[in-house]
């Protein structure tokens, strides 16, 4: 009898190891003419796509030796996956989880603002303690970053603000100076969750959020740490993954939680999309007009524009003006959480048989998803 598998990519270990020698390790792995849901929803779609047809055509050829239908979750949009896996949507079924990363983030970025005795809440007494217009994290730095940061030292607004980098060698820079920004936070002890952790499950995650495989191990309950000068900037700038298409991670949903004005370098047209699933954009104080624009140079030009508008002015008092779009925002991300909204329906009608213990990259100490576990048997 044919049995329902899940994969779930861990992405928290090592997820640019050589990925397609994963994916044949554990197709071949599983019981034959089985039906197999891949959830590789954190790193997009790291499947082959249509640049490497060779290796989506040897993939399906082994779906087809060992008769496995296959379903792929990502956190990728429909366009984008016809674009770029057209081939391989021929032969598996390819499923977009768009509002995955709203899920994900409340995990990972956790009580900010939201619980009072978190040591990271911001804002703690009327004048909110803001000092600086804006902030900016970066991570790997990818050429729009490189030219983002670039952009902001020539106009010299990096001496004023605060900001995260890490150095590379592949970027022409010839404003930005391109040093290393040290950590300056140390990590929480991982085995003394705060007390506040299992009071902010029961009442902002939602039922089936609570199961999430990011809290399957508890040493694992915070990813991200945050810079005190988090805390006193007025609003975030977020450098997203990608400037090619709209891709929303957890990088948006980070200002959001932390009820922070934010304008992002992404594609054309991302922060449209943020209002399509309905959040609130801050137009009272930005112009969004250089969202629309397709030259990248011109979208950081209309971010940086729109970061000099706020030089001079009282921050706190301009923060009290907009709080109440920064808590709509929140409002609203945690409702779709809690209700469990803008999930596709292929999730909730999937009943898992058997999960592959050959998941790949995680570790020992990651067991059953009992995400997928509880949102397959609705047992809430």
């Amino acid at each position: 009898m044919a049995k329902n598998n899940i994969v779930y990519v861990n992405p928290d270990v090592a997820p640019w190891l050589k990925y397609k020698g994963d994916i044949k390790l554990i197709l071949n792995s599983i019981e034959q003419s089985s039906h197999v849901m891949w959830c590789d929803a954190f790193e997009g779609l790291r499947w082959p796509n249509d640049n490497n047809i060779n290796a989506v055509y040897e993939l399906v050829q082994l779906m087809g030796q060992r008769d496995l239908m296959v379903t792929i979750i990502t956190s990728l949009d429909s366009e984008t996956i016809s674009r770029h896996w057209g081939e391989l949507g021929q032969f598996v079924k390819i499923v977009p989880w768009e509002s995955y990363f709203l899920y994900n983030g409340v995990i990972r970025f956790t009580a900010r603002k939201l619980v009072p005795d978190c040591p990271d809440f911001p804002y703690e007494d009327d004048h909110y303690g803001i000092t600086y217009p804006f902030i900016v994290y970066n991570g790997k730095p990818r050429p729009h970053r490189c030219q983002l940061m670039d952009t902001l030292a020539e106009q010299g607004m990096l001496k004023r603000n605060a900001y995260t980098w890490n150095r590379t060698t592949e970027y022409g820079f010839e404003s930005f100076d391109n040093k290393q920004t040290p950590v300056i936070l140390q990590r929480p002890d991982p085995t003394q969750p705060p007390k506040w952790l299992d009071d902010f499950k029961v009442h902002h995650m939602g039922t089936a959020c609570r199961h999430h495989p990011n809290l399957i191990d508890n040493t694992v309950w915070y990813s991200y740490n945050v810079h005190p000068q988090y805390a006193q900037a007025f609003c975030q700038v977020v450098p997203e993954t990608t400037v090619d298409h709209c891709w929303i991670t957890e990088k948006t949903v980070e200002p959001i939680l932390a009820q922070k004005p934010f304008l992002i370098l992404g594609a054309p047209g991302i922060h449209e999309k943020l209002t399509d699933m309905g959040f609130y954009l801050y137009d009272d104080i930005f112009d969004y007009s250089f969202d629309k624009e397709k030259d990248i140079t011109k979208r950081i030009d209309g971010i940086t524009d729109n970061l000099k508008r706020l030089e001079g002015q009282s921050l706190n008092l301009l923060y009290r003006k907009i709080s109440h779009v920064t808590w709509n925002n929140v409002q609203r991300l945690l409702n779709i959480v809690k209700n469990q909204q803008l999930v596709p329906k292929d999730i909730y009608s999937y009943h898992v048989n058997e999960y592959i213990k050959e998941i790949a990259h995680s570790t020992d100490c990651i067991g059953t998803h009992e995400y997928f576990s509880a949102l397959f048997s609705q047992n809430f």
